[in-house]
């Protein structure tokens, strides 16, 4: 989705039920680029600096509410309501009015006009930072308020006796904040009473139950011409409302504990997010909040301790994203991430080599220099959801990084090929939840062709948590197949596919048993269908279409898995996985082939002699049974099929000589790889435009 500030967001759900949330931030300047992430009542919030001031006053926070945007039909336009001054119809950048008259005006944003109403969102904001932020009851003319048109707004009967709480809050010069922006919730039941809160001119009055109550607030400062700035958080929790009219005081000169890491290679900032998660008593709810920034925006936070564990939990998490060079320039980068209980007083970190994992990574590309995005980001117990900011990454690359050892945490990794297009999610690339353990050393070959569709690989991390779920299961009576409709080299990488504009369907899977059609369905990845006790022998056909996300390289794939499977036969699920279908599923002996190219970033062989290597062997689970046959055929342009002749054979590793020429230089080659093992069970797989002959 997009914000109507620009941002763009994707949010889903992971393995373990938790939301994972996603920002591409907006290429504007400067604090344009602070983000604050909160989970508030369930829902996710996506709050971009240059809106929290005006938050609550003269915009709905609804218009951030991304878990609210996924549940409205979906649509090109962003539907909003403008409440305004006068008889004039308002005019606000971006926004076409359709309907207006008694002072209320509906109308929408596109995907394209919300850059023009951040970017006029962001001048107000700058302009307002110069002037001190002066008092003002209008924005943008005469406009009082803009709302989601998609919000209802609720009615709300208060089942408790009701107090009003005075907070006031004081910024680091000591005099009360111009604005702020605060979540509020109680924590001897988060039912009672979870909220934001706006503060304006230093104060903010809001009606709550008797209780205890956290909360945080954070007070932003930036300066609008060096495009620099600095947030101050500060939470507070066990404050008791017993009477009316209490006052809760906040002073931002609490903050003093600056956000620092030193890291054993010399390494600039891309990325520092810090998070306040706090579950309330019997966990009855909670609220998450994070904020996060790049270069130049610097984080303080207040210190205070953990709650007694009857009150809840409190906990804090610190993420950093750091780049350098090393003397002959190659690129490594840092993952670093640093939980606590409570909110330390010591907010400085030093980074040792023993705590890191090594990562050899590679992000390929087969139209040459692009613009990507890339987030590897931590999941802990504690925490609300995951996700975070997505980085700039120029691709092909190679470089190195250091992930941290992080206790009870495991990594995801995501990547965005291109961030140009309209909707840079429709083509994603995902990796598997990971640990990584310190001192080792890992690889990750992005986007590494043949690019095609394969029962996704459990990754340790996912197991660890218990999170994987089993891609082919069967029970005596049903069968369960899915297959990731893009994979690269690496296991555990997964794409996604982009939709034709026409409905053309971009997949097709089936399913045959003893020739006999059991599923058939379009745009699928596959499905759950009836089978037979006894033994029958199995086909599927799975067809990926990529042209449509504009796919060079790899644009088709033609799988063919053929297998025998009978109730009560096939492997038993590995420990910390599970079965959809039943608790008692087995995993049926299907093949998987590993094809390893001498290709360079950009999906090109050079002239000459090279090989190419098919690895062969059963899914994550199956019975292991031998490898019987292998076979290689390439085929350049529009020619003929040929057959490369085995060059070495170890287990089920097979290499191929492949032999190029410059009468073949700039021809796309597609490629086939079949196999079989010893029961029968077999993999045929063709790729169109596998790769590139280089040029001579």
């Amino acid at each position: 989705m997009t914000l109507v500030t620009g941002e763009r967001v994707g949010l889903s759900v992971g393995g373990v039920g938790r939301p994972s949330v996603r920002v591409v931030r907006t290429s504007r300047p400067g604090f344009a680029g602070v983000v604050s992430i909160a989970e508030l009542g369930g829902d996710t919030y996506v709050l971009p600096a240059i809106a929290k001031p005006y938050l609550g006053r003269f915009l709905d926070p609804a218009l951030f509410d991304v878990s609210a945007l996924t549940r409205v039909s979906a649509t090109a336009r962003l539907g909003v309501r403008i409440s305004y001054q006068g008889s004039a119809v308002p005019s606000v950048p971006g926004i076409t009015v359709t309907h207006a008259g008694a002072g209320t005006a509906t109308g929408y944003l596109t995907a394209a006009s919300t850059a023009s109403f951040g970017t006029a969102l962001q001048r107000q904001f700058a302009a307002d930072t110069t002037a001190g932020w002066p008092a003002r009851s209008t924005l943008f003319g005469t406009v009082t308020r803009i709302s989601s048109a998609a919000a209802t707004v609720p009615v709300v009967t208060p089942k408790f006796p009701m107090q009003t709480l005075i907070i006031k809050v004081l910024g680091a010069d000591g005099a009360p904040v111009p604005d702020a922006f605060m979540g509020v919730m109680n924590v001897d039941n988060a039912a009672k009473f979870e909220s934001f809160v706006a503060v304006v001119d230093g104060e903010a009055r809001i009606s709550v139950p008797v209780g205890r109550y956290a909360g945080i607030a954070a007070i932003d400062t930036f300066d609008p011409q060096t495009f620099t700035g600095s947030s101050r958080l500060l939470p507070f929790d066990g404050f008791t409302v017993s009477t009316n009219d209490q006052t809760l005081r906040l002073d931002a000169r609490a903050a003093t504990s600056k956000l620092g890491v030193i890291t054993p290679r010399r390494a600039g900032r891309v990325m520092l997010s810090w998070e306040w998660d706090r579950f309330a008593a019997g966990q009855s709810g909670g609220i998450q909040f994070g904020t996060g920034g790049g270069t130049g925006f610097d984080l303080y936070t207040a210190p205070i301790a953990a709650p007694p564990a009857t009150t809840g939990t409190l906990n804090s998490l610190t993420t950093w994203a750091l780049a350098g060079a090393g003397a002959t320039g190659s690129p490594y980068t840092y993952d670093l991430a640093f939980a606590a209980s409570g909110v330390p007083a010591v907010q400085q970190h030093t980074v040792a080599s023993a705590d890191l994992q090594t990562v050899d990574a590679t992000y390929s590309s087969d139209h040459g220099v692009g613009q990507g995005a890339f987030l590897r980001s931590p999941r802990l117990p504690f925490q609300f959801f995951a996700g975070g900011f997505l980085n700039p990454i120029s691709t092909p690359i190679a470089r190195t990084e250091y992930v941290q050892d992080t206790p009870s945490a495991v990594w995801t990794s995501f990547l965005l090929a291109d961030v140009s297009g309209q909707d840079p999610f429709a083509a994603a690339w995902l990796d598997g939840d990971r640990l990584a353990p310190a001192g080792t050393t890992a690889r990750a070959d992005w986007l590494t062709g043949p690019l095609v569709s394969s029962i996704p690989a459990v990754t340790d991390g996912t197991a660890a948590e218990g999170g994987a779920v089993c891609s082919a299961c069967r029970t005596p009576h049903r069968m369960e197949l899915f297959l990731a409709p893009v994979t690269d080299s690496t296991p555990g990488h997964f794409g996604f596919l982009t939709v034709s504009p026409n409905g053309k369907p971009v997949a097709r899977f089936r399913v045959f048993a003893d020739g006999v059609s059991i599923f058939d369905q379009p745009d699928s990845a596959g499905g759950v269908f009836p089978v037979s006790t006894t033994a029958a022998e199995y086909k599927v056909v799975d067809d990926v279409d990529r042209r449509f996300g504009g796919a060079v390289q790899s644009t088709t794939t033609h799988t063919v898995l053929t297998f025998s499977s009978a109730a009560g036969q096939g492997g038993t699920l590995p420990t910390g996985w599970h079965c959809e279908l039943s608790a008692a599923c087995t995993i049926p002996p299907i093949l998987q082939a590993a094809v390893g190219l001498p290709v360079d970033l950009t999906g090109q062989v050079r002239i000459g002699n090279s090989t190419i290597a098919v690895g062969l062997s059963h899914i994550q689970g199956a019975p292991q049974s031998g490898i019987a046959s292998a076979t290689c055929q390439i085929r350049f342009g529009a020619g003929a099929w040929q057959s490369l002749a085995v060059t070495g054979v170890s287990g089920g590793r097979f290499t191929f000589a492949l032999h190029t020429t410059s009468g073949q230089a700039g021809l796309p080659v597609d490629l086939r790889v079949t196999g079989s093992d010893v029961d029968g069970a077999t993999i045929s797989q063709t790729t169109t435009r596998a790769f590139v002959v280089a040029g001579s």
